[in-house]
């Protein structure tokens, strides 16, 4: 019995990639250092990354987190 990421890693298809750089939100609350209730609470009140809906299940997109993070970024200013 494999689940779907084993059989498509298996494979070595093109989408073995973007199999890798999607995730489900104990996946993303992980990467991010946060609880998955934080993840749903954001959900809620639309803030935090960007997110997809399949169905029922919420899905983050690797790229779109990193670029949340990137845009959220604090710049301390220069002590000069």
């Amino acid at each position: 019995y494999k689940t779907l990421r084993q059989s498509v890693y298996s494979q070595g298809t093109e989408r073995e990639q973007d199999v890798k750089d999607i995730d489900n939100e104990m996946g993303a609350a992980h990467y991010l250092d946060k609880p998955v209730k934080t993840m749903q609470q954001w959900r809620y009140r639309q803030e935090g990354p960007p997110y997809v809906k399949v169905g029922r299940a919420v899905k983050y997109r690797k790229a779109d987190v990193d670029r949340w993070l990137e845009q959220n970024c604090v710049r301390p200013r220069d002590a000069a």
